[in-house]
């Protein structure tokens, strides 16, 4: 009863208010897993009287499952992965913020650029396989060529370049939780 008055408050002050209904159980094998499944959609639909998205839920190895935009990498060492499609909305969501028909400034399409990399770096920033962030990283520095405001003036240009680099930083490996930290905009990452 106490969760139902909380949400409430919540709901009652804010516009919109978001579920955190996924999950992800890892356990040693699939006869595990199905035992669990099965122990979990029971509790869900019969204590809880929700319904259970059959067409989500699975039992698989944890590569081939995606939470929240993360995988697992395949190998001898399991490690934390932007998942394949996570990529792929990110290049998307460049190409709409340069595209050569928007007609602003470069300096409103740097900022921009700017702030929605520093929050993908942010969230992403958290896998263990910083070779994704430094191709994604060439691939927008790649489409700044192609960017004709950008190839007229080449002082202005190196300061967008710059401004870009230290949005969107790659790790290095060896680069820990503590090289990030964080602030009220979020996480951030420390200079070296």
């Amino acid at each position: 009863m106490r969760w139902l008055s909380m949400s409430d408050t919540f709901s009652a002050t804010t516009s919109e208010a978001r579920n955190a209904d996924d999950c992800n159980i890892y356990v040693r094998s699939e006869r595990a897993g199905q035992r669990a499944m099965e122990s979990i959609s029971r509790f869900i639909t019969q204590k809880l009287k929700l319904k259970v998205n059959e067409a989500k839920s699975a039992v698989a190895r944890p590569q081939e499952r995606k939470f929240l935009g993360f995988s697992f990498a395949a190998g001898p060492d399991i490690k934390r992965t932007i998942a394949p499609k996570s990529p792929e909305r990110f290049k998307q969501r460049i190409r709409d913020i340069t595209r050569r028909a928007k007609g602003v400034s470069i300096t409103t399409t740097m900022d921009e650029l700017a702030q929605y990399m520093r929050g993908w770096r942010g969230y992403f920033g958290f896998c263990e396989t910083p070779e994704v962030l430094i191709a994604l990283t060439r691939w927008v520095r790649l489409r700044f060529v192609e960017m004709p405001a950008l190839a007229i003036g080449a002082g202005q240009r190196g300061d967008d370049e710059a401004r870009i680099g230290l949005a969107f930083r790659p790790l290095r490996l060896g680069d820990g939780p503590a090289a990030c930290g964080s602030s009220s905009c979020g996480s951030t990452r420390s200079a070296p």
